[in-house]
This record gives C-alpha cells, sequence and structure tokens, in this order.
C-alpha cells in the first residue's frame, strides 16, 4: 500500500499553520499540526516556529510541501503593495476615466497612454505608438515595475509585447495583462489584473524566500509548490511570476481543508474567520461552487478564475472603535491586539494603565499604541515619517508618547504612508481581546485586553465583560450579514450588492420582541464554520439563519490542510472566429497562445485549436512544477446565434472555444 506525507502549510495575516497530512489508500488523515503568529518583520520566523512545532520523525517522512497564503488577499483589502505604474495601448482615456475606479486603476493622468490597435481578428489596425519610447522613460522613471494592456491584445500581444521591451530596455519591469489573463477580451479588467499582479509582485517573492530559508533551515528538500485560486497548484517559482493567481489562496485552501475534515456535505456554507479576513465560500452538490467572471476584492475586478468565495474585513484583530455616532463599530482594518502586543513588550501593560488613568479624551485612536513591522527603505517616506519610525524602534508607544518624543503632534496624514506600505501597524482592542475577557481564548495577556477596555467604559458605560459580549455580537451580526448576502446573490435572481436592505437584515438579526413586523432569512445549508474564532463568532449567526452548525476537529489549521490535499489543474482555451467578407471569402482563425492562423474550413481550424489548446495546458502544466505523466481532455464549445431572414429565422456560427484540461495527481 502506497503512503506518503504532504507538509501544508498557511501564512496568514495573523496565524501561520502547519499541518503533515498522511495519504494512503482509500483516503487520509491529519497525524500532525501546529499554529504559530505570523511574524510579519520576517516571515521565516512564523513558518519555522511553525513547522518546529510538527513531530521531527513525520517531518522527515514529507515527500512534499504545498503552501496557502492570505498575504494576497489581506494586501488588497488593506490597500498594500508594490509601487508600480500603468500603460494602457489604443484605449479610450475618456472611458478609462469615468471606469477606472470601477477597475481599482490609477488616476488618468497618472496613465501612459500609447497610440496602436489591433482588430478583432487579430490584425494591426493601427501601428504602435512610434513615440512610446519617450512616454514610457517618463513613467519608468517615477516606479519601478509597469502594468501593461492593450485593447484587443488577447486577439494578438505584438503591442503589449513591445511596451515590455521597451520598459525592460530602460531598467524596469513590465507585467504583461496577455501572461496573466489571456482570454478575457475587456481590457480594463485585464488592466486591474495585470496591475494588481504588478503591486503583489514583493509581496509574494518575501513569502517564496521566507518558506525557502525556513525549509532549509529545517533540513525539509521536499519540492514546493503553492496552492491557486481554483484550488490547484503552482510551483513556487511559477508563484513568483504570477502572484496574482494566488488571491484567493488561503481561503480556496480553506474551503477544500473544510470539506476535507467533514468528510464530505451535500450543501454548505463554509466561513473561514482569520485574524483579518472572513472568507465566505458555497459547496452545491458536494462541490465548491466556482465564480463566473473572476476574483473581486474591493474595487479590484481580475480575470483570475477561483472558487466562488466573498471576502471581507472581519477577524479576530478587526479594529474596535466607538464612531462618529457614538456608538461601537468593527472596522475592516486589522490592528494587533493589545493582549498580543502585550505578551510580546512586558512594558505595554503600564502603557495601557497609564492611558486609562490618564484625563478622558474622546479619541479612539489616542488609546491606541503603535508597533514598528520593519525600518522603510531609504527614501521612501518623509523625513516626518521616518522619524516616527524610528521613534518606535525601540518598541510600541501610544500616540500622546510618541508625539511627544517627536517634538510635534503627530497627525493623521504622518501615519498614512507607514500604515498602508507595512512599516507600521496599530494596535487596539479586538475581539480576539474580547474573546480573552470572555474566557474564551487565553494565548496572550488578558490583563492587558482588561485595561483596553477601560476607554470603553468611560465613554459607553460598558463593563469589560459587556463590552466584550457586545463586541462578539457586532462580529456574529457582519458574520450573519455575509451569509445573508452571498447566499441572496446566488439563489435570487438579479440579486447583486445592496439588493437587500441593512436596514432589513439589522431587523432579522435583532428580532424585537412584540414587533408586528418580524423578517427572518434561512437556510437549509450547513454552516462550517473554521479558524482560530470559528466558535465565537459563528454559533449565533448559524441559530439565526436555522443551519445546523459544524466546526470540525483541526479546524484552525483547515488551510493547511487543504494546501496539503489539492492538486495541479491547468485550463487553458484557443478561440475559432470565423473570417469572411462580403462575397463569402476567407475563413477560420485560430487566435491564442501564438501567431493567429488562418484555415479554409472549420474542420481545420478545429485540428490546430485542439492541438494548440492541449501545448498550451501541457505547457502550463509543466511551468508549476508537474514532472510526471500528465492527462489532457479537450472539449469544444460552439458559439452560435440565430438571425432573421427572409426565410425566417436561421443559425449563424460565430466559431468556437477550445478548452484543454491536463491534470495530475500531484506534483
Amino acid at each position: 500500500m502506497d503512503v506518503s506525507f504532504v507538509l501544508g502549510v498557511d501564512t496568514g495575516g495573523t496565524y501561520t499553520d502547519a499541518a503533515i497530512y498522511k495519504f494512503e489508500e482509500g483516503g487520509g488523515k491529519v497525524v500532525a499540526a501546529a499554529k504559530s503568529l505570523t511574524t510579519k518583520h520576517d516571515l521565516c520566523v512564523g513558518i519555522i516556529n511553525a513547522i518546529s512545532a510538527l513531530d521531527r520523525e513525520l517531518l522527515g517522512c514529507v515527500s512534499r510541501v504545498a503552501l496557502s497564503t492570505t498575504l494576497a488577499t489581506n494586501a488588497c483589502v488593506e490597500g498594500r503593495g508594490g509601487r508600480c505604474g500603468l500603460i494602457i495601448i489604443g484605449g479610450d482615456r475618456a472611458v478609462v476615466s469615468e471606469r477606472a475606479a470601477e477597475f481599482s486603476l490609477p488616476d488618468v493622468k497618472d496613465i501612459c497612454f500609447l497610440d496602436g490597435r489591433i482588430d478583432l481578428d487579430g490584425n494591426e489596425a493601427e501601428p504602435f505608438d512610434p513615440g512610446a519610447r519617450e512616454k514610457i522613460k517618463r513613467l519608468v522613471e517615477q516606479v519601478p515595475c509597469v502594468a501593461i494592456s492593450g485593447m484587443l491584445s488577447c486577439r494578438n500581444p505584438a503591442h503589449e509585447y513591445a511596451a515590455r521591451d521597451i520598459v525592460e530596455s530602460l531598467g524596469g519591469s513590465a507585467v504583461c495583462s496577455v501572461d496573466v489573463a489571456p482570454s478575457e477580451l475587456n481590457y480594463l479588467r485585464r488592466a486591474s489584473t495585470a496591475l494588481l499582479n504588478a503591486r503583489l509582485l514583493p509581496i509574494i517573492r518575501e513569502f517564496i524566500d521566507a518558506i525557502t530559508r525556513a525549509l532549509a533551515r529545517l533540513g525539509v528538500s521536499a519540492p514546493v509548490s503553492i496552492v491557486r485560486s481554483d484550488g490547484t497548484l503552482m510551483s513556487a517559482e511559477f508563484a513568483a511570476l504570477r502572484p496574482v493567481e494566488t488571491l484567493l489562496s488561503g481561503p480556496t485552501a480553506s474551503v477544500v481543508g473544510a470539506l476535507s475534515l467533514v468528510g464530505g456535505v451535500s450543501d454548505a456554507v463554509v466561513a473561514d474567520i482569520g485574524g483579518t479576513t472572513t472568507d465566505l465560500a458555497l459547496v452545491e452538490g458536494g462541490e465548491p461552487v466556482k465564480t463566473g467572471d473572476g476574483v473581486e476584492i474591493g474595487s479590484w475586478k481580475t480575470s483570475v478564475s477561483s472558487t466562488y468565495i466573498d471576502t471581507y474585513g472581519l477577524g479576530g484583530d478587526s479594529r474596535v472603535i466607538v464612531g462618529k455616532d457614538g456608538k461601537l463599530e468593527l472596522c475592516e482594518e486589522r490592528v494587533v491586539p493589545l493582549s498580543n502586543l502585550s505578551a510580546r513588550y512586558p512594558g505595554v501593560r503600564e502603557m495601557l494603565r497609564r492611558l486609562a488613568e490618564s484625563p478622558y479624551q474622546g479619541i479612539s485612536r489616542r488609546y491606541e499604541l503603535l508597533e514598528l513591522v520593519k525600518l522603510p527603505p531609504e527614501g521612501e517616506l518623509s523625513e516626518r515619517e521616518n522619524k516616527v519610525c524610528r521613534l518606535l524602534s525601540g518598541g510600541p508607544l501610544p500616540l500622546p508618547e510618541l508625539s511627544r518624543r517627536a517634538g510635534f503632534e503627530i497627525l493623521p496624514i504622518d501615519l498614512q504612508r507607514p500604515l498602508m506600505r507595512g512599516y507600521v501597524i496599530r494596535s487596539g482592542f479586538t475581539p480576539t481581546d474580547a474573546m480573552h475577557i470572555l474566557g474564551h481564548f487565553s494565548e496572550f495577556d488578558v490583563e492587558a485586553s482588561l485595561l483596553g477596555a477601560r476607554y470603553y467604559e468611560r465613554h459607553l458605560g460598558l463593563s469589560p465583560r459587556e463590552l466584550a459580549e457586545a463586541v462578539l455580537d457586532l462580529a456574529s451580526f457582519k458574520l450573519f450579514s455575509g451569509i445573508v448576502r452571498i447566499l441572496a446573490k446566488r439563489h435570487i435572481e438579479g440579486a447583486r450588492d445592496g439588493f437587500i436592505p441593512p436596514a432589513l437584515i439589522s431587523a432579522a438579526w435583532e428580532r424585537s420582541e412584540g414587533s408586528l413586523f418580524l423578517p427572518m432569512f434561512k437556510s437549509s445549508a450547513k454552516l462550517i464554520a473554521v479558524g482560530a474564532p470559528a466558535k465565537a463568532f459563528a454559533g449565533k449567526a448559524a441559530e439565526r439563519l436555522g443551519m445546523e452548525f459544524v466546526v470540525p476537529s483541526h479546524a484552525g489549521v483547515a488551510n493547511a490542510v487543504g494546501a496539503a490535499v489539492c492538486t495541479v489543474r491547468c485550463e487553458r482555451s484557443v478561440i475559432i472566429r470565423p473570417s469572411f467578407d462580403e462575397m463569402g471569402q476567407g475563413g477560420y482563425i485560430v487566435m491564442g497562445g501564438g501567431e493567429n492562423l488562418t484555415f479554409e474550413t472549420y474542420e481545420g481550424a478545429l485540428a490546430e485549436a485542439k492541438r494548440r489548446a492541449s501545448e498550451l495546458a501541457a505547457k502550463d502544466a509543466r511551468r508549476r512544477g508537474v514532472t510526471g505523466a500528465l492527462e489532457i481532455s479537450v472539449v469544444e464549445e460552439k458559439h452560435d446565434s440565430t438571425a432573421m431572414t427572409d426565410m425566417g429565422e436561421v443559425t449563424v456560427e460565430l466559431g468556437a472555444t477550445v478548452t484543454a484540461v491536463a491534470r495530475t495527481a500531484g506534483i
């Protein structure tokens, strides 16, 4: 009987999880699991801490390492990423200006527009901009990396590649949209995909470097793969080039892991509640539901294929504040829990005590602390911003003390870039602190959580326990709201964000006694919750929705388990497009993945499309790390439409999409 051991590792915004999964005939099981805090100043430390806690003998049996991560997802939610510019070729400036925000693109004044146009048949309709070099030079002087997107470049990438060559000759690096979204016609969606890929490059490369160093130190020499957004695997080398494909790596791995841990389920909502984000996914008929268009996080609209997941800022480390209306709020921003900070810095408890005893000031941020994550490179920030970072290098400080040492009042604008670029992070009251106060969690310093609660006691008149219960109730309500939204969008035709009024969701949650009108939402699906805060957040939400609530064993490391059980699957499509003139002369053009070729007959075009799609899928599988035999399947999907003629309605053949899938049992 064949037995193999796979090490799964997940690096999230808060925790790094590790699990060893044993594959054997007829199934598999988790044989070791561990967690450690993610160390953002050096990811390698947290990874080593998690893996080191596993059984050494089992670690020596590992034949493959599989990783998942929420780093890319968290970077999108928190607005972090590398500096990069955007080149658009053949695009209409007015259209881009009108729709830029919809796709998270820069303001048009910051975009480099180039002339040149490709037509639907992939022919050059307008030559590439002769003045491109001078225009691109001005952009490359400002940013180290550039994303490039051209209208219809998916039909012929020549103009994008010409711009790329100029960028690289000037010392910059470039990401072409046709390389990250080869089948996407919408050049703005391709631009969003390429721009996000460029922004994520330093984040994922830092992660891969950290895991490489960690495995080397631990003596693990097995090949490394990373979970893609669609639940399949790619090699670490490929992920370093296509970080955008890791966008929902962690959430997708958690769905795969949750289904593996519960042993199969027909219909369910899977809630992965982490430190920074909550990811909701749907399971129907035992299979995760896939997204139709591509991953969308916030206003980033990409062409990356994925499991259908709704990601939003809700986690154990969500920031708790008192809003302008004087009410308690749970923000999407991640902060370090006070209990966590105090456990790492002994002097924090005394700082919190002094803040609690100081004259009352009604601004939440004055009762929070700031921690240095890492020092910024020279020239990255202003002198005021650099001074803030230097002062924090000696340890965390509350804002009033930081201002005193700086010699000037630290304003929100002084912290904006250090926070956004990941050099500094806030520490404040969070649901994790609430769980410490209520006894649901005891890993860190409960005294720090109690001291942090004093601010809210003075402002809202809530005891620490009442505050903790109110915070967890807010978290449960946000989870309830998310489940209602994702089920409505899936099962009510025409439903979109905002389809169900927030007031209606609130009324269904509160269930006011004696009300003449009591709205209610119900689901027959199971709620499978994974992640460290799963039990504290999800129980009440499940009860309100009438859902069976399941927290599987090893729920805290579901992402790592999912990474371990994922496999490789690569899909590539080629287009067949008819091209006939008014006299009926012409043929069929095969487009995608190479030179556009014209054939007189559909049969000839189909044969070439099948060959090319199979070759592209196999090539992708090899690039993603597959070394063994491949299984390749090909599907032809015709695109027909009808038209009215003198003879009535007739079918008009528009062409076809030929899709090849290459898969293997492992890499």
